[in-house]
């Protein structure tokens, strides 16, 4: 259901039903985690309980005939409805732009993504600390010890906390 709603907002939002469904199939079905089914108990020689688990793989899933198919239908329904609600025009449009001095726009640009690439990468390594602080593998050892004794359910409350924290003290961010 997930692939199928991503299918259906990008074919209604750019007018595009192939690339809703190309998009759907090929982004979000690969990022999807592989499943763990447990099977049933059975006994070895020494009649001890062995649990044996099967890994199956998303990709299993992504090309079985019945997820193609929701994929495919709520692709182009989507594009139908936005079609027939919105006409010719998009939900998402670009208005028209063009450079007025080449010379001095085009630099700014080349380094417009040079700082994002560097903010990119910010970003990515402060993601990583994070998911390590709150499994108590990164940070003092206090801290650590502190933040892997925590049950599971808890860590959630505490990022929330601090986003509504954050948010409180920069109103203008939220």
């Amino acid at each position: 259901l997930l692939s199928a709603g991503a299918a259906a907002g990008v074919s209604a939002g750019f007018n595009a039903p192939l690339s809703g469904v190309f998009f759907a199939l090929e982004v979000v079905q690969q990022s999807l985690p592989a499943l763990t089914i447990p099977s049933q108990r059975t006994t070895n020689s020494t009649n001890s309980g062995i649990v044996q688990e099967m890994q199956v793989q998303q990709d299993y899933f992504s090309s079985g005939s019945t997820s193609i198919t929701a994929i495919l239908l709520s692709s182009v329904l989507s594009a139908l409805v936005a079609q027939v609600y919105l006409a010719e025009s998009l939900v998402l449009s670009v208005p028209l732009y063009e450079l007025k001095t080449p010379l001095v726009e085009l630099p700014m640009y080349v380094l417009l993504g040079v700082v994002s690439g560097v903010v990119a990468g910010v970003f990515t390594a402060l993601a990583q600390f994070f998911k390590a602080f709150f499994d108590g593998q990164a940070g003092p050892v206090e801290v650590q010890e502190s933040m892997a004794s925590l049950p599971k359910w808890s860590k959630p409350i505490i990022g929330g906390l601090i986003c509504g924290a954050i948010g409180a003290a920069f109103p203008q961010i939220l």
